[in-house]
């Protein structure tokens, strides 16, 4: 999110990468959102209903700060009805490599924002498979609950790290 980027096109994209790992909507989606997409609550939250490309189930999900800033920030740029005037796949595949290869992370590509939402905003933070199943539009909760084994994978990951640096300090604290 913080890497400078001195193309506006690029970081465009970045921005729509931003987006969708706050939101979890999918390119597809992120192609036809527009204002009609979103419902402005009494309470002051603007919530995104929209129903998925791939699915037709209708993915619903209020915004965060982040989301609401990027909407802000592209609204005087629409050419029509869409909330962003986002380009052909193929050229956002190009930018997505630049985006990668300016953050050292190697080949990224729009789907993993996706994942991201789910995995890191979502899962690690607390919020139920049940919930995120109807944020993500999925039919079937079994489609989200392999967000839920990856979770499950990367903690697994995270915590033999963990055992094998504390099994290293101890074996340092010996040695002294």
């Amino acid at each position: 999110m913080n890497t400078q980027i001195k193309s506006k096109s690029v970081s465009f994209i970045r921005d729509m990468f931003v987006f969708s790992c706050f939101t979890g909507l999918a390119y597809a989606d992120m192609l036809q959102i527009s204002e009609k997409h979103l419902r402005r609550y009494s309470d002051g939250s603007i919530w995104i209903e929209i129903p998925r490309c791939k699915t037709e189930v209708e993915s619903i999900l209020r915004l965060l700060e982040i989301p609401k800033a990027i909407i802000e920030k592209y609204r005087s740029e629409r050419k029509g009805e869409q909330l962003f005037n986002i380009p052909k796949s193929y050229m956002v595949s190009d930018k997505m490599r630049e985006i990668g290869k300016l953050c050292g992370i190697g080949h990224l590509h729009f789907h993993m924002a996706r994942h991201t939402f789910a995995t890191l905003i979502c899962l690690t933070n607390g919020v139920s498979m049940e919930t995120l199943s109807k944020m993500m539009g999925h039919k079937s909760i079994r489609s989200t609950q392999i967000y839920g084994e990856i979770t499950s994978q990367k903690v697994d990951a995270d915590m033999k790290k963990l055992a094998k640096r504390m099994k290293n300090k101890s074996r340092r604290k010996k040695i002294k």
